[in-house]
């Protein structure tokens, strides 16, 4: 979920229509320090699917830190695991990825963040380009970086946006003083937490990557 969207979702959940969204960008950020401060971090690997169009090669990923992965599916049953290339070998091979004759994917690559390393990166490339509609089933490690502009995303944005919201309406009632409302929302974040912390246990014991979503 982007900031944007978590910011009405915060509104309505809470009905504090009144606060600014930079007033509520600056909660969820509080938020999010909250939870980081009491939860496993979101960071084990995990899964999400993408859609890919018809002649498509790219999307971008605003919520991963690392891929680790990639699954191409199509609607026929098919499933292929990508190979990973270096992004200089990458564009060797697919150096006009928009021009290119579309196919099967069989290789993916990021391109780099600008310092050389895929790390951090957001854009994924997939070559050839698919000849049909299909699924991307992306596997990574996920960012929890401070969201300020309103397409930003982050893992708890995109995992867990109602604990999210839940532990931003906790500063709400601090602000006003209110020691039952801070108590109330507090009860509730701790339920969130608890779900949150089974998760992140559950991906580690198992090693396997987990599509989670609260």
């Amino acid at each position: 979920m982007q900031l944007s969207a978590l910011i009405t979702k915060f509104k309505q959940d809470t009905g504090h229509y009144e606060l600014s969204d930079s007033d509520i960008t600056q909660l969820l950020w509080e938020g999010q320090c909250l939870l980081e401060s009491r939860a496993t971090p979101p960071s084990s690997e995990r899964y999400t699917d993408i859609s890919l169009a018809v002649d498509g090669y790219t999307q971008v990923l605003p919520f991963f830190s690392r891929v680790m992965r990639v699954l191409y599916k199509t609607t026929n049953g098919y499933e292929g695991d990508l190979i990973w290339k270096p992004w200089t070998e990458f564009v060797q091979l697919h150096s006009d990825l928009a021009n290119e004759a579309s196919g099967t994917p069989t290789e993916w690559s990021l391109k780099p963040d600008g310092t050389g390393s895929i790390t951090g990166a957001v854009t994924l490339y997939v070559g050839p380009p698919s000849s049909e509609a299909a699924t991307l089933e992306v596997h990574g490690s996920f960012g929890n970086a401070r969201m300020t502009e309103d397409t930003d995303e982050n893992v708890w944005a995109a995992l867990f946006a109602n604990a999210l919201v839940l532990a931003a309406a906790f500063y709400v009632e601090a602000r006003m003083r209110n020691r039952q409302g801070m108590e109330d929302r507090m009860a509730a974040v701790e339920v969130v937490l608890r779900a949150v912390n089974a998760a992140e246990s559950m991906a580690g014991a198992s090693g396997d990557a987990e599509e989670v979503w609260l």
